[in-house]
């Protein structure tokens, strides 16, 4: 009884059903890093490829041949996946190219600051003029000691001015930091830059086990090629990368990675 109680216990916690983000940050941010990560959205199921073969030299010598020796001389990764989003962000990562950019409103909404009272949270902040125009929905940019950052107006008082934002802020905006309204992003097609990223993708499953591939440079290689879908899907948005070599500290000796596979269990610190 206590084998079939164990087994049982065993088969459980090895079911691995689950759901996989995407996650993008400026070039060698670290994958545990509590700023700087970007949500890129989620993968559709099934559609992910994770590609990092070796590169190998073999010398074969004596009748009949056999394998004298064997040496690793180049390491490939290629990612390549689907999003079920189709967002500002996601389009610039999958195009490559030129980068995007940001055009503000400069009359409705007019730009703003953030008030002192109440205190400015990560999530909720009270604007300074409340002008007219302000409404749920509109992206807006916002200053904090951790640089610019894009969200969403998730709710609004406008009664005290008070705005609720959604994804929540690195960190806490001080009095008097600028608030702009985004009119709209512009996204060149084409281009010689090679934008450089970092990227990891977590699956967590119904066991809050985390399983991360993290690369800390990719750049995309595949252009924009989305999928609009009909009135019974989702709009999908194919993404491939490439991911670049860094050189890190193995076993004491220094060695290329393109990147890492982590396993991370919950309630450890």
């Amino acid at each position: 009884m206590k084998g079939e109680l164990t087994q049982n216990v065993m088969s459980e916690r090895h079911v691995r059903i689950g759901t996989v983000d995407v996650f993008v940050a400026p070039e060698n941010t670290p994958f545990d890093a509590e700023t700087g990560w970007e949500w890129l959205g989620v993968m559709e199921a099934g559609s992910q490829q994770y590609e990092f073969p070796p590169e190998m030299f073999q010398l074969r010598t004596g009748y009949p041949q056999t394998t004298k020796i064997e040496a690793v001389i180049g390491i490939d990764g290629n990612i390549q996946f689907n999003l079920e989003e189709y967002h500002a962000l996601a389009v610039d990562v999958a195009a490559g190219g030129a980068p995007m950019t940001k055009e503000y409103a400069t009359t409705t909404p007019a730009p703003d600051t953030v008030a002192a009272a109440p205190v400015p949270t990560t999530s909720t902040f009270a604007l300074e003029a409340a002008a007219a125009g302000v409404k749920v929905g509109q992206r807006i940019e916002v200053e904090t000691p951790n640089g610019l950052e894009d969200t969403y107006i998730e709710d609004y008082d406008p009664a005290s001015g008070t705005v609720t934002v959604k994804p929540a802020l690195s960190a806490a905006p001080e009095a008097g930091a600028e608030v702009k309204w985004i009119k709209q992003y512009v996204k060149p097609i084409g281009g010689v830059d090679v934008p450089k990223r970092a990227f990891k993708s977590v699956f967590t499953d119904k066991n809050l086990e985390k399983a991360i591939v993290y690369c800390p440079c990719v750049a995309s290689t595949g252009g924009y090629r989305p999928n609009f879908a009909d009135a019974r899907s989702n709009a999908k948005l194919p993404v491939q990368l490439r991911a670049y070599g860094k050189e890190e500290t193995i076993d004491g000796k220094v060695q290329p990675v393109v990147g890492k596979i982590i396993h991370l269990f919950p309630d450890v610190t």
